[in-house]
């Protein structure tokens, strides 16, 4: 096993229409031997590039990329000793499970006593043993999954990398996938690079996420952390289901947050915190689960009117208007509030931020 460095890498490509696009800036890190990392943004931020690049499919316009202590800038990709799992499985449809699972070895001429020893362990480990001598037509999406995954672990490579893998699974089969996926690096302990655009798979999964956005990463940090403390705006709207609420005001004294339409009642502490910017404009930020209906005698911290309810068994979703946003709360599941209702409101600000509306960055401490 080894770890993984990237330095200063970019990747540069020619638009006829725009010119030279960069896919990927001056991207720095590095991952730890045998840790998994999460590559986390939408469609287009880099996430795919920065893999394919360290897999050696493309060639980074500058930068080094370090696999272990090899710098690998000019090896080929057969030669970087990784395994990568593709979304649409990539197994040869015509060869049985068996031959799909050996298929690396024998180009590596290793020894066929070796090859059947090595496939039948982790045919067991991956519990499809019982399928090795069927076609890939005849395996479900799950058992199609295992057995790409059964192929880059038989390799037994420095460094396993993942592209959304779990995309074409139904919803049900992605959680327990997942599990799976966990179980696996807790036995295995490989060094992993893991690309989603879905923020479940990446809290989940990661032990460290990096966050990507028009090819640049604005923060790496461990789920919970780039979770409750987001460096800036894109992150704090990208992570979390529903996401981070953010409204557009200016700090008034007395603490109050305003902007149009709406008034916000600040805990005293937290506007304390950001006193040096008092009548500036600013996004203020809230997640939606530490925003609650007030209780008998409390005064509210906002006061709205319903528009949607969703009623999801462990919790309910409230949606309701913020000025000209739509903000949510994750309320307790026995709320019940009906459409134009009132909305008394209560705030818990240990885990809010006030945004910088030029730069988008963090400015709460």
């Amino acid at each position: 096993m080894a770890g993984l460095i990237l330095e200063h890498v970019t990747k540069l490509f020619n638009d006829r229409s725009r010119g030279e696009v960069a896919a990927v800036r001056d991207a720095t890190f590095d991952v730890k031997d045998g840790e998994f990392v999460v590559f986390l943004g939408p469609s287009g931020c880099g996430k795919t590039t920065s893999l394919r690049m360290i897999a050696g499919l493309e060639t980074q316009t500058s930068g080094n990329i370090f696999i272990g202590e090899r710098l690998v800038n000019r090896l080929p990709a057969r030669a970087r000793d990784i395994a990568m799992v593709f979304q649409d499985y990539a197994l040869y449809p015509h060869m049985s499970v068996r031959d799909n699972l050996s298929f690396g070895l024998r180009n590596l001429h290793v020894p066929t006593k070796q090859i059947d020893r090595e496939v039948d362990r982790v045919a067991e480990m991956l519990q499809i043993d019982a399928l090795l001598n069927r076609k890939p037509r005849e395996l479900s999406g799950g058992q199609r999954q295992r057995v790409a995954l059964g192929r880059a672990i038989v390799r037994a490579p420095q460094v396993f990398l993942f592209d959304e893998p779990l995309s074409n699974l139904d919803a049900k089969l992605r959680v327990q996938m997942r599990v799976e996926l966990l179980e696996l690096h807790g036995k295995l302990s490989t060094t992993t690079i893991y690309v989603t655009h879905d923020q479940v798979e990446a809290m989940t999964l990661g032990q460290r996420i990096v966050a990507l956005n028009h090819g640049v990463i604005p923060q790496i940090a461990p789920p919970a952390r780039i979770y409750d403390h987001p460096n800036n705006m894109f992150v704090a709207q990208f992570i979390g289901s529903p996401p981070m609420n953010l409204a557009f005001g200016r700090l008034e004294a007395a603490n109050v947050f305003a902007g149009e339409g709406f008034t916000i009642r600040l805990a005293p502490a937290f506007a304390a915190q950001h006193s040096q910017w008092l009548g500036r404009e600013l996004y203020l930020g809230i997640r939606p689960e530490d925003i609650r209906k007030v209780r008998s005698g409390e005064t509210p911290d906002v006061q709205t009117t319903a528009k949607v309810m969703e009623y999801l068994g462990s919790e309910a979703i409230a949606y309701f208007s913020l000025g000209k946003e739509t903000w949510t709360a994750r309320l307790a599941p026995d709320t019940r509030v009906q459409p134009r209702e009132q909305l008394d409101l209560a705030c818990d600000f240990k885990r809010a931020a006030f945004f910088d509306p030029q730069t988008q960055q963090r400015i709460t401490p």
